[in-house]
């Protein structure tokens, strides 16, 4: 939770610059970047807190010991792709972020 609640304040700050009308600025792009990257360390960390469940669950049953289960469902691999998207987002925003200073600079 500790990864999405920064993911989520971070991307509070892109929000406020585009509604100022700043949506290149230098926050705007740090805050999203942040984001994206925190959605992916979340999504990483509910695959591990998972296994780490089955491990002490296999572990502490009788009937079930020298298990380990590593799952990873459609709905993992859903979640994945999505903050992968959202990291090349990120990396697209960055590069509109130089493009609209370098036409400032034109101007």
């Amino acid at each position: 939770a500790i990864p999405l609640m920064i993911g989520l304040w971070s991307v509070r700050r892109t929000f406020l610059e585009s509604a100022a009308g700043r949506p290149f600025s230098e926050a705007s792009v740090r805050g999203f970047r942040r984001f994206a990257w925190a959605s992916l360390a979340a999504m990483i960390a509910a695959i591990v807190e998972r296994s780490v469940t089955g491990l002490a669950v296999s572990t502490l049953s009788p009937d079930i010991q020298n298990v380990l289960a590593i799952g990873v469902g459609s709905e993992d691999v859903a979640s994945l792709f999505g903050a992968l998207i959202l990291v090349a987002v990120a990396h697209m925003f960055a590069e509109g972020r130089r493009l609209d200073e370098e036409v400032e600079g034109l101007l």
